[in-house]
């Protein structure tokens, strides 16, 4: 999260911005400023309306702007699926159904654990793990996956709120392949970090697996 001054946050060392700012979009959907400090008594609960969703309801996302709230929107307008309520964004990996509110049916929501021989892809969620710094853990959808030059991309809500590319993700991360497995991590990519030797690989892999849960897949 930015730095707070007032009533407004620090996004970098000339930008200040409110409470819902976009921080970045992806896919045509935004990502919006999450700073409990600003917050100023504007209600909590955030419905999409229904002349954006195209139903005759209005559909809840979430609670401005968590992180689930945004992985909650943006499944909806790319896939036009919505999963149920949550305490914490960890209990998402839990869940085995979303509702496809255009056809009203579930569909399943598989969960891969970190390390598995699938890679992970576009629309993906990625689950982070409790910890010090995230009481509930976090969320972020997948937005890009390269792996030719080992690295995933995600866009998400209240992590900093300084996306790394405003029109496409908000950071960029090292995947590392490793006996035909994958281990998302969250360390930032940066180009030639993989030419290391086998066991500098091991020690980097051990350390990162638990760095993320697994991720989601709805199946379409």
């Amino acid at each position: 999260m930015g730095a707070v001054v007032g009533r407004k946050c620090l996004l970098n060392s000339d930008h200040y911005a409110e409470f819902g700012s976009v921080t970045g979009k992806n896919n045509g959907v935004e990502a919006y400023l999450n700073c409990d400090v600003c917050f100023n008594g504007f209600s909590r609960s955030n419905y999409l309306p229904t002349e954006k969703t195209g139903l005759n309801k209005e559909i809840y996302s979430g609670s401005k702007w968590q992180c689930v709230e945004y992985a909650r929107r943006w499944l909806y307008f790319n896939n036009n699926c919505i999963f149920g309520s949550v305490g914490v964004a960890t209990s998402i990996f839990e869940l085995d159904f979303v509702e496809d509110l255009k056809s009203n049916t579930n569909r399943k929501f598989i969960s891969y654990k970190n390390g598995c021989s699938t890679p992970p892809q576009f629309g993906d969620l990625i689950i982070f793990p409790r910890d010090g710094g995230a009481w509930f853990g976090h969320v972020a959808v997948i937005t890009n996956v390269n792996l030719e030059n080992n690295y995933y991309e995600i866009a998400e809500q209240n992590y900093d709120n300084r996306w790394e590319d405003p029109n496409s993700y908000s950071r960029r991360l090292l995947l590392i392949k490793q006996n035909d497995n994958y281990i998302l991590t969250e360390f930032k990519w940066r180009k030639g970090l993989l030419n290391i030797d086998n066991h500098q690989l091991n020690e980097l892999s051990k350390r990162e697996i638990s760095k993320v849960i697994g991720f989601k897949r709805i199946l379409l």
